[in-house]
């Protein structure tokens, strides 16, 4: 083991890290973190309670952002969540055809017009909490891995 020395000005200078502050990223940043939280206070997230699908389906329809929020609290990518979405379609267990995969955008206005739609999502996001990635997609179209 290296016995322990005191740097000269020069090493330190050398091996020193400039770090950088933006005020403005800093906001933005804290502004998205304080709007998130909402989210979790508004609807009880944060708290010891279970929520149900039903009060997840709602939450889905009305609230901003809460789809993005869900999704990364179950830890669950945009990108694998749109590829689950166009599968349902494709087996039919959300009934509009694949003719090319949707958006986020395009996601979330379902969810705002249809309720039954809003309660498939809530049910999906609510089965992928804590299950291997796996045996998600088994659970989804009943295949197994």
């Amino acid at each position: 083991m290296d016995t322990p020395f005191k740097l000269s000005f020069q090493q330190a200078w050398e091996s020193l890290t400039i770090f950088f502050v933006d005020e403005d990223l800093e906001a933005e940043i804290d502004q998205e973190v304080e709007s998130l939280l909402q989210v979790a206070r508004d609807f009880g997230l944060s708290e010891a309670r279970s929520l149900t699908t039903e009060a997840l389906a709602i939450l889905l329809q009305e609230r901003d952002g809460a789809l993005e929020f869900v999704l990364r609290e179950i830890g669950l990518s945009e990108e694998k969540f749109l590829r689950i979405i166009s599968l349902l379609r494709r087996i039919g267990r959300i009934p509009e055809p694949l003719d090319r995969e949707w958006t986020m955008s395009q996601v979330v206005r379902r969810l705002r017009a249809d309720s039954g739609f809003a309660g498939t999502i809530a049910d999906l996001c609510w089965m992928e909490r804590g299950i291997p990635p796996c045996k998600r997609l088994s659970r989804v179209t009943t295949w197994t891995c």
